[in-house]
């Protein structure tokens, strides 16, 4: 299309050029003939006056009155016609020879511009005709190269559209993948959160058990202690009973003593009594270290008992918090899986609803596709 729009603008221009040239031509040459024309016309005019101005420059030198002019001029008149027919016919063969050389001059001209013209026509025919070659050549390689471009565009199509296909699959894969990954994470979440919750009440479990064991113990310790502390407490009353005893019986030996004679003396009742009397005093002197003894015995075993009665206190109070946190832990897990029983409910209430409307959308909600 640029080509032959060029090649149209080329003629155009060219028959302008020509046009231009004709015309410039034709006006040189009509200029040139009307100026010799006019030129004649003012010779011829210029002539007439001359010989009106002599011939009456004439007539007036020779008479002198009008009656001899008019004679004068009656009798002139044929030569002056006689010398205006000579010099019209002089002008008439200077304008025809005139004529005559300016057609010859144009003739020339319009010949050497025919045959420039054709030899411009012949060129531009076979420029024509070789623009038009090459033109079709051009029109046939325009047609190779889009039909070219467009099989690389349909291949490109392609290849994008098998790269979106591609895209989309791995899309597809890539979200079924997270999406069962997802649901594995959540169930393996929740079972191990399920482990952990049963393995912290087992072991919360086994730690009361634990410390039942160690109340056990300690009960049957502050039973040993209390046992102990009761037989001390006893002996501690025996004791006494015993430095009573021997409090009130040492003044009696010691009456018993006085009251002996010499023949009890020297049977020894005195030495016997005197033993006895050390012997007793020997015995309180035991009894006393002895309830001394029990008397720190007991501070010892008191200070046990409360210990142990607080060491209870803290083992009734830590299998509290341990029941406390088993309840806590148990609580937990039934509201786990009642949010899970909740979630797997929505989630199959939402499934049934997608497939009916997805059904609604293929077949109408009546059946029909």
């Amino acid at each position: 299309g640029v080509l032959v729009r060029e090649a149209a603008a080329r003629r155009a221009c060219r028959r302008a050029a020509a046009a231009t040239l004709q015309k410039y031509t034709r006006g040189m040459l009509c200029r040139r003939l009307y100026g010799k024309m006019r030129r004649a016309r003012r010779a011829d005019a210029c002539a007439t006056l001359v010989q009106t101005l002599v011939r009456g420059f004439i007539c007036r030198a020779l008479f002198g009155d009008k009656l001899r002019i008019r004679q004068f001029e009656a009798g002139v008149v044929p030569n002056v016609v006689t010398i205006q027919k000579f010099f019209r016919r002089c002008l008439a063969q200077k304008r025809h020879k005139f004529m005559v050389k300016q057609w010859a001059n144009a003739k020339l001209i319009q010949g050497i511009w025919r045959v420039y013209h054709s030899k411009f026509l012949v060129e531009l025919k076979r420029n024509q005709q070789e623009k038009f070659v090459r033109h079709q050549a051009a029109k046939k390689i325009q047609a190779l190269m889009r039909l070219w471009l467009l099989r690389q565009h349909l291949r490109e199509k392609k290849m994008q559209r098998h790269s979106d296909i591609l895209f989309a699959a791995r899309k597809i894969n890539t979200s079924w993948r997270s999406y069962k990954k997802r649901l594995a994470t959540v169930e393996t979440t929740h079972r191990l959160a399920t482990e952990r919750r049963r393995l912290a009440i087992r072991t919360l479990a086994r730690a009361r058990e634990t410390l039942a064991e160690k109340l056990r113990v300690n009960r049957d310790q502050v039973d040993s202690e209390k046992a102990s502390l009761e037989w001390t407490a006893r002996r501690m009353r025996e004791l006494r009973i015993f430095d009573r005893e021997a409090a009130r019986s040492i003044p009696k030996i010691v009456l018993k003593t006085e009251l002996l004679g010499e023949m009890d003396v020297r049977e020894g009742w005195k030495t016997a009594l005197q033993n006895e009397s050390q012997k007793i005093t020997n015995q309180r002197s035991m009894a006393w270290e002895e309830l001394r003894c029990c008397r720190v015995h007991v501070a010892r075993v008191k200070k046990n008992i409360h210990r142990l009665q607080r060491e209870q206190e803290e083992l009734f109070a830590r299998m509290d918090a341990g029941d406390a946190k088993i309840h806590e832990i148990s609580v937990r897990a039934r509201r786990a899986e009642l949010r899970r029983a909740a979630d797997a409910r929505d989630a199959a209430r939402s499934r049934k609803i997608r497939a009916e409307v997805v059904r609604w959308k293929v077949t109408g909600g009546d059946g029909s596709r």
